[in-house]
């Protein structure tokens, strides 16, 4: 399918290969014709084409996780309006009706709400795309091209720079990232650095680790398999013990020989 609208944003997750096929799941045209007729509205091309390339499903850090379940949910339209309703004037959104806006996107963090969303009346193919956060406007709006691009940047981040308390979130980040396309590892868990060989394994063109156990963490050794791209390692100051008595190295000599790094508290 040739993409006009999003042709970025296309290029960029089928070249780029740092996602996985698995991170994304398009709807089909007799879906995206279902959205349109509850929504009682024809969607801008630009959204059309985002649902074919990804809207039932996008695996990734702070991303449109379904567009199309999005479009479909009434409670984000519900719950907008009785935020509406206890803002003040100054908030800016007073006068905004919900009836001719159409949600894209709807996170609730910590009992508070965030919107994106366009205007029905916008006929742009790439509408301009208003965020609320916290009951105000944030910042000027944006097109739909920039607002997915941006979206795809900050995945893009956290995939290539995973921080990982648990081996779960381990498992769960390579059912849809290349493992070999992560160049920095965060490791806060003490399975994790027990399975380290395993991560390493996969994740073989690391450049830089960080080791950074709770204070209360004991261990009695750690082991660091040799990495042909590893160029730095940094581990807490609890572990320094280890590395002065010699039970914490690298198999890797520029690593050994030069330093670790201690992170201090």
């Amino acid at each position: 399918m040739q993409y006009r609208v999003l042709e970025s944003f296309h290029r960029k997750i089928t070249t780029e290969e740092i996602f996985l096929r698995s991170a994304f799941l398009g709807c089909s045209s007799v879906e995206i014709d279902r959205i349109e007729n509850h929504l009682n509205t024809q969607l801008p091309l630009g959204l059309r084409e985002f649902l074919s390339i990804c809207g039932r499903k996008w695996k990734g850090a702070y991303v449109l996780h379904s567009l199309q379940g999005t479009l479909s949910e009434s409670r984000p339209y519900e719950i907008l309006e009785k935020s509406i309703k206890r803002s003040k004037e100054d908030q800016g959104i007073k006068d905004l009706n919900v009836s001719e806006i159409v949600i894209i996107w709807f996170e609730e963090h910590l009992g508070d709400y965030h919107w994106s969303f366009y205007m029905k009346n916008d006929n742009e193919e790439n509408p301009m795309i208003y965020s609320i956060y916290y009951e105000e406007f944030n910042e000027a709006p944006v097109p739909f091209t920039d607002y997915v691009e941006q979206k795809l940047e900050t995945a893009t981040k956290y995939a290539v720079n995973p921080h990982l308390p648990d081996y779960l979130r381990f498992q769960r980040l390579i059912e849809f990232v290349d493992p070999k396309r992560v160049i920095k590892l965060s490791i806060n868990s003490l399975e994790l650095v027990q399975r380290i060989d395993e991560l390493f394994g996969l994740c073989s063109n690391v450049e830089e680790v960080v080791i950074n156990l709770h204070s209360s963490i004991t261990i009695e050794e750690i082991r660091i398999p040799k990495l042909k791209q590893l160029r730095e390692l940094r581990i807490s100051e609890n572990l320094s013990t280890l590395e002065r008595v010699g039970k914490f190295y690298s198999a890797e000599k520029s690593i050994r020989q030069r330093h670790i790094e201690i992170l201090a508290r």
